[in-house]
This record gives structure tokens, C-alpha cells and sequence, in this order.
């Protein structure tokens, strides 16, 4: 038998095989509570390299869980809708806070090995988003008479209703920043801001747009003809960015 001391907490080793440890003494009393059994093969802690997972790659493995939520095709469509917004949230954090992180230290180490295969890993569950959501989720929204207009030209009945919405609840929201090559203007985006890159054909000018979800719904629905229609409101900027840019 061995005697193994993590931290304050001693642990025994009852099995060559496999580890399993169990607390002998504790040094406070709410260490009682969150001990375990830990059971690994052929784990050795004076190895020089350890079986340890990359922290990143770990946490994509764990949004991948909740991505896995949204493909099961017996849960309610709405649960599997929320599912792939957990998803999408997580996903936008992590770029947020950990790829600045990610992409700082690879150019310290001069290494994109782990980069690539966390690009590798994101895209493949954007792909898996992308099917479960157009090929699932959308079919059976349009069985309940609701149409989610995703990726998809606008039906010209609802332009008339779009532009009163746009005009009456997005545009006097929307705030432009120009970026005129070879100029000194800046551009500092806001923390948990959405915004639109325009360009011109030219490409002389780069003109960002915020999209104003933090003042007004992401979605906006409307009913036309017995069916409920429901578009993104960056779909609906879109559309008449044009008109609002001054064609």
C-alpha cells in the first residue's frame, strides 16, 4: 500500500491496477464533502508527461455536450433551439476571452499546432450547428406554420411591414463608423457589442455597424396569411443598410 498526500489531504493506494484513493485525514472539515474515487490506468504522477488535456480543447468538449443536447430529434423543438443559443453563447465567449489569449501565445511561441486544432474542432461543430438547425429545427417549425427566414431571400409581402420596424425601432439605434484607407480613425468595439462590416465596391471605405440586440429583441416575428414569420433583426438591417448607408 502507498501513501499519497495532495494538498492537506492524505490518500491511500489500495490497488497496483487501478487507482482508487479514499481520504485518511482531513485538515478542515468541508474537505469531507467534496472528496471522490479517482480511477485511472496506468497513471503515474512522476511521469514527464502527464495525461493532461489542453484546457481549451476541454472546454470546446464541454460545449460540444451541450451542442449533442440540441441534435436529439425526441426533445421539443423549442428546448433544442435553446440548446443551440447556449451553444452559440458559450461559443461567442470563449472568442471573446479565450482566442485573444489563444492567438497571443501562439505568436510568443511561434507554434499553431493547438490553433489549428481548435479551428479544426470549432468548425466541425458549426457544421453539425448548421445541419441540426436547416435540417431538423426549420422543417419542423414550417409542420407548425412557424417560418424562421434564415439564410434565405425575404418573400416581398413583408417588406412593406420590415421597413415600418426598421424605421420605427432600429434605425434610430444604429451608430456608423467609417474607415477610410490609409486614415487614422480608429474603431474600439464594445465588450458583448454585435456589429456589421460594410464595405464599398471600391473597397476604399470600411463602413461598422452595431447591431443594437442589447436595446431591442435579436428576433422579430409577424403573421401574415395564417403563418408566423420570424427573421433576425441583422437580416432585417441588412436589407435596408443600403437605403440608410444613402444607397
Amino acid at each position: 500500500m502507498e501513501v499519497w498526500k495532495y494538498g492537506s489531504v492524505i490518500w491511500e493506494r489500495e490497488n497496483s491496477a487501478n487507482l482508487i484513493f479514499e481520504p485518511v485525514t482531513h485538515s478542515s472539515p468541508i474537505q469531507h464533502i467534496v472528496w471522490g474515487c479517482l480511477m485511472t490506468e496506468n497513471l503515474s504522477l512522476q511521469s514527464t508527461n502527464p495525461p493532461f488535456f489542453d484546457r481549451d480543447l476541454s472546454w470546446l468538449s464541454f460545449n460540444e455536450r451541450v451542442l449533442i443536447e440540441a441534435e436529439k430529434e425526441h426533445l421539443p423543438v423549442l428546448e433544442r433551439l435553446k440548446f443551440l443559443a447556449i451553444y452559440s453563447s458559450n461559443l461567442d465567449e470563449f472568442y471573446r476571452v479565450r482566442m485573444t489569449a489563444i492567438l497571443a501565445e501562439n505568436d510568443f511561441k511561434n507554434s499553431s499546432d493547438i490553433l489549428s486544432e481548435i479551428k479544426s474542432v470549432i468548425d466541425g461543430h458549426l457544421h453539425r450547428f448548421g445541419a441540426v438547425l436547416t435540417k431538423s429545427i426549420i422543417p419542423n417549425l414550417i409542420s407548425q406554420g412557424i417560418i424562421f427566414l434564415y439564410d434565405e431571400e425575404i418573400p416581398a409581402f413583408l417588406h412593406q411591414p420590415l421597413s415600418d420596424f426598421f424605421y420605427a425601432k432600429i434605425a434610430g439605434l444604429l451608430e456608423f463608423t467609417v474607415l477610410e484607407k490609409d486614415s487614422n480613425t480608429t474603431f474600439k468595439p464594445e465588450n458583448n457589442k454585435i456589429y456589421f462590416v460594410a464595405t464599398t465596391f471600391s473597397q476604399e471605405k470600411l463602413c461598422i455597424i452595431n447591431i443594437p440586440s442589447d436595446r431591442i429583441p435579436r428576433f422579430y416575428n409577424l403573421s401574415h396569411s395564417g403563418e408566423t414569420y420570424v427573421l433576425m433583426i441583422d437580416d432585417i438591417i441588412r436589407i435596408f443598410l443600403p437605403v440608410a448607408l444613402g444607397g
